[in-house]
Order: structure tokens, then C-alpha cells, then sequence
């Protein structure tokens, strides 16, 4: 191992003090290889220790991040959860260093790593860290040291989760994931109308309002969210609060409650692409009496989209289709709204006693494959309708 960091540095470039912290640095590494081989991990213990952390409340709280990448939303466990499961797992080393730093090109070389050292398995990245943000302004060249040291450490933080990610099992992280949000479902046993109404104040606080929420739900009624809609807009609202994303690109509307961002793009597009089709309307056809016409009640018939012909708002149905993901996923419940973007299917108990749990959040009309009808509001035969 001398030989190899020898070999790294050039025996010219290394100094006197330099070999010295070499040489009790590679000390400290065997060091800790004899002592995790000798005194391994017990998995079960190492396993319900990480079970326990992440029924805390406050880990809970921040196991998750979500950000905007090329048009998608990425999520997944935060730096915070990785850390607490690599601890619990014990014999495992891992952080982010700064290597060299070139001020004339304003960039900096950096390592990410996580190290088991009971099975000596190793993932590292080394990675350039450019001294520039963007802002709504545009690109800002960093100069002062702390905030070149916060940009290394937050690119080096997301590295570093990366890397602990390869050397733990994936199947105990997404137990501890799964347990997070177990213990956001349940939260501080406090009712789930109470936990609603704090959910929306907390919004409220910086800058969300309950209009926007519900633009965020498709329209459904916040105070009627699903314990699972609760859990996802807590894991948001701390998303906003560490300044991973903005309002904006969550809720798709700005603060004034107007469409900003994305949102004001399709409304813009939505609105360009009505006035042509009038227009070409006015054109092609001889004007005519207007008539008014009776505003018809909310129906999930639309014409544009097979799959829901026959359907209508109240049904018990069984929905089948695949997520973002590309996991196929079937849900049963009740119709309680439909539109030509998405549905929702609520828990519902069937004339024959029968019980579906529904799913609460909207689901993409693209989405899905096929909708069967369990159960109509009338009680009628079953009917089944698919895409062609």
C-alpha cells in the first residue's frame, strides 16, 4: 500500500509531513479492517437497530428527497436515511474529500466513497465540482470559500448516499424506506382530520395555499386526502423546506395561485391550440342560432379515451394499468372523479359485502390499460371496457 500511494503522488512531490500522515493514515485503514473482520456484524441485531431508527419520527421525517431532473421528478432516500442504515449496519466507512482545486478554472476534483470493511467491498466516484450555481438570473460564479466548501459538500452528500447505497443489501434499504413511511402513516397518533388541518397550515406557511394543494390533486378535496396523499405531501413539504425544489415546480402554480412554470406553458398551449380550432371552426361551418345548452352533470364518459366507455362517476370498479415506473398495478374501489388526465378510486364496500381499499390520489388516464366494472350504482352485471 506505500508502494501504490508512492506511486500515486511521485516520490519528488511527496514531503516529510506529507509521508507522515500517509503512512498513519494507512494505519488507521488496517487498523480497521482487523478490527470489523474480527469483530463482525450481527445482520439480525444490525437489521432491527435500523428498524427501530427509522421508526423515529424525526428520521422519518427527512428519509426523503425529491428533485426536478430533464422533465421528471426523481426521489428516493435521503443522505439522512443512508447515513442512519450505514451506522446501524456497522463496519462501514464512508464520506466525501476534496482533492485538488484549480482556482484559474474555477473547479474543483473531489471523491465520494463508502467502504465495508468486514467484506472489503468499496464504491467510489471521483467528480469534478464547477464554482458556479444557477439562479433565476442566470450563472453564478462562486469566489468565496465557504460557499465553495457548501457546493463540494452538497455534491459530495449525493454522491456519497450513492455510494453507501452499493455496498449495503438493497433489500434492507428498501425496508427501512418502507418503514419510513409506515411511521409517517401512522404519525404522532394524532386523528387524521387533525394531522389534514396541520398539513395545510404548515403549507400555508411558506406560501401554499389550499388552492394549491388542490390544483395539485387534480381537484379533489384536500380535507378528503387519503392517509397515502398525506404521507407524499409531508415528504414534499420538507422537500421545500431544505430548498431541494420550489413551489412552483411542485405545485405547477405560482404563489399568487395563477399556472407559472409548466403549468403556464400548457394552459398558454391549451389556449392557442382552442382559438385555432375556433377559428377553423368559423370557417368550415355557416353560422348558426346559438342555443343554450344545459350544463351536464360530472360524468367519467369521455369520448377521447375507450377505456372509460361505459363508466360512470360512482361505480365500483377494478382499475389495471402501469405506474411511472413501468410496474403494472391493479386497484379496486369507488369512481368519485374522472376527467380526460386522470381518475380517482376511493375505498368502497360492495352491495354483496365485499371490501376494496381504493387508492385516493389520481391516476393517469394514459396509464391505464383497462377498467372493469365490479359493481354499478344501480347493481348491475358486470361490463368490461378496454383500450383498442
Amino acid at each position: 500500500m506505500n508502494d501504490l500511494m508512492q506511486q500515486s503522488f511521485g516520490e519528488s512531490d511527496v514531503g516529510q509531513s506529507t509521508k507522515i500522515e500517509q503512512s498513519g493514515r494507512i494505519a488507521e485503514v488496517q487498523g480497521a479492517i482487523i478490527v470489523a473482520q474480527k469483530c463482525p456484524r450481527n445482520e439480525r441485531a444490525a437489521v432491527s437497530r435500523i428498524m427501530d431508527a427509522c421508526s423515529r419520527r424525526s428520521l422519518a421525517d427527512n428519509a426523503f428527497f425529491s428533485f426536478p431532473k430533464s422533465g421528471k421528478t426523481v426521489s428516493g432516500a435521503s443522505i439522512h436515511l443512508m447515513t442512519e442504515i450505514a451506522r446501524c449496519w456497522g463496519n462501514i466507512q464512508h464520506g466525501h474529500a476534496e482533492l485538488s482545486r484549480d482556482d484559474v478554472k474555477g473547479q474543483s476534483e473531489a471523491v465520494a466513497y463508502a467502504w465495508d470493511m468486514q467484506s472489503n467491498v468499496r464504491a467510489e466516484t471521483r467528480f469534478i465540482v464547477v464554482h458556479e450555481i444557477s439562479t433565476k438570473n442566470g450563472t453564478k460564479k462562486l469566489t468565496d470559500p465557504r460557499d465553495i466548501y457548501e457546493l463540494i459538500a452538497n455534491q459530495g452528500s449525493r454522491r456519497t448516499r450513492s455510494c453507501i447505497a452499493k455496498v449495503i443489501p438493497s433489500d434492507i434499504i428498501f425496508a427501512a424506506e418502507e418503514r419510513c413511511r409506515e411511521t409517517l402513516r401512522v404519525g404522532d397518533g394524532k386523528p387524521l382530520d387533525q394531522r389534514i388541518s396541520e398539513c395545510l397550515s404548515a403549507f400555508a406557511s411558506i406560501g401554499v395555499t389550499r388552492d394549491m394543494v388542490k390544483h395539485h390533486l387534480d381537484g379533489a378535496n384536500p380535507e378528503m386526502m387519503t392517509i397515502e396523499t398525506l404521507t407524499e405531501l409531508g415528504i414534499l413539504f420538507k422537500t421545500i423546506k431544505r430548498g431541494e425544489r420550489t413551489a412552483d415546480e411542485i405545485f405547477g402554480v405560482g404563489l399568487n395561485g395563477e399556472p407559472s412554470g409548466l403549468a403556464a406553458i400548457r394552459a398558454k398551449n391549451a389556449a392557442t391550440q382552442h382559438q385555432a380550432e375556433s377559428a377553423d371552426s368559423k370557417e368550415n361551418t355557416k353560422p348558426e342560432p346559438k342555443q343554450e345548452k344545459a350544463a351536464e352533470p360530472p360524468s367519467a364518459k369521455i369520448e377521447k379515451n375507450n377505456v372509460l366507455e361505459g363508466v360512470e362517476i360512482g361505480d365500483i370498479v377494478k382499475v389495471s394499468g402501469t405506474g411511472q415506473d413501468g410496474m403494472p398495478y391493479t386497484v379496486s374501489g369507488r369512481l368519485m372523479e374522472a376527467n380526460d388526465v386522470s381518475i380517482r378510486v376511493i375505498a368502497a364496500d360492495t352491495s354483496d359485502g365485499r371490501h376494496f381499499d381504493g387508492f385516493g390520489r389520481p391516476m393517469s388516464i394514459e396509464r391505464i390499460i383497462v377498467i372493469t366494472v365490479i359493481e354499478k350504482a344501480g347493481t348491475q352485471p358486470q361490463q368490461q371496457r378496454s383500450m383498442e
